[in-house]
Formats: structure tokens, C-alpha cells, sequence
């Protein structure tokens, strides 16, 4: 295990660290004048927290046989892929996994969407997103929506970590939902 890390450090470290040339962290930019930003081009990221169903319809619980919990509180996982432009606007499309069970328990909520995020270019980059797109558990598909604020630190031009709170909301089973969600994560860019 620990020759695979240094093997897998090897191979990606001179090609993450390489354009920071020299530089402090958060001292070099990507057309930004010297502030910190990643650099323009293709991103993928992942992150996980924790996600709060805040409304829920217990009439529909009620109905369930055998009647089944909502789960109200579980471990969330998104991943996504865009591309940054130099200005600190991005689009992007993601898949989020909520693990909140808003009707039966069989299936957990799950939001397929696209957005925009805005980020600004200090040391530690303050950012603003929207989304929207399908959203999906046990009871059906809905429109569902998304917004969050959050910060991210870069740690070279390639390779930044994600703090963020958003808000999901969907009209499912008769009832709007309110998902927030708290969450850490990394981004790995691919601009030149």
C-alpha cells in the first residue's frame, strides 16, 4: 500500500506542483493579477458531507406498509466535472447522492444537475453556485435545484479543496424538500 502512495506521488506530484514555479500558495493566478485561481480549463471533483432533510410529509410515511422512518440525516456524496473559465466562472454538471430517504426508504434522494459557480480571486477563493436538474428517489422524478456558498484554498494551480453549504430543494411526493448539506471535497483541474 504504502509503495502504491509513493508510486501514485511520483507520477502526479512534479506534474501538479510543476506550474506553481516557485511560488507561495495562493501568490500565483490564472489571469487574475496575481491572486490565487486555478487554472483555466477542465476540472473534476468529489466531496462528501453531511446532509439534513428539513421538511418531510409523514402522511406518506403513514401510507407505506409496514410504515418506514424517513431517514432524516445521512452521509452525502457528490462528484462533478466542468470547466473554468480564467475570470472565476465556471459551469459544471453533477451528481449528487443525498442519502435521505423521503418516502419509503428504498431509495435514496439523488440530484442529476447543472450550474454555475463564481468564485472570487483571493488567497482563500469565497464562491457561489446555482444548479438545477432532475431529481430522483422512491417516489418519482421532479424538478429539483440547488444553491451554495462556500470556499475553496488552493493547494498548487491543479489541486484545490472545497468547503461548501448548499441547499437542495425538490417538489417530491406532494411536498417541497429541503436537503441542506455540509461539505468538504477536492477539485483537480486539467488547464495548461
Amino acid at each position: 500500500m504504502n509503495r502504491a502512495c509513493v508510486s501514485l506521488l511520483a507520477l502526479v506530484g512534479p506534474w501538479a506542483i510543476a506550474s506553481a514555479s516557485g511560488s507561495p500558495i495562493g501568490a500565483f493566478g490564472g489571469g487574475s493579477g496575481g491572486y490565487a485561481r486555478m487554472r483555466s480549463g477542465f476540472f473534476l471533483g468529489a466531496d462528501t458531507g453531511v446532509a439534513a432533510l428539513v421538511s418531510s410529509d409523514t402522511d406518506s410515511v403513514a401510507r407505506t406498509d409496514p410504515p418506514v422512518e424517513p431517514k432524516d440525516r445521512a452521509w452525502t456524496f457528490g462528484v462533478r466535472a466542468g470547466y473554468e473559465w480564467d475570470n472565476g466562472i465556471a459551469v459544471q454538471a453533477r451528481v449528487d447522492d443525498l442519502g435521505i430517504h423521503t418516502n419509503d426508504g428504498t431509495e435514496p434522494l439523488t440530484f442529476c444537475t447543472v450550474g454555475v459557480r463564481y468564485s472570487l480571486p483571493f488567497v482563500v477563493m469565497p464562491f457561489a453556485e446555482a444548479l438545477v436538474g432532475p431529481a430522483f428517489d422512491s417516489s418519482g422524478t421532479s424538478l429539483g435545484a440547488g444553491v451554495g456558498l462556500g470556499a475553496s484554498i488552493l493547494v498548487t494551480r491543479h489541486l484545490g479543496i472545497d468547503v461548501a453549504l448548499r441547499d437542495w430543494m425538490a417538489d417530491l411526493d406532494g411536498g417541497i424538500r429541503h436537503v441542506p448539506t455540509a461539505t468538504v471535497g477536492i477539485q483537480l483541474g486539467f488547464g495548461r
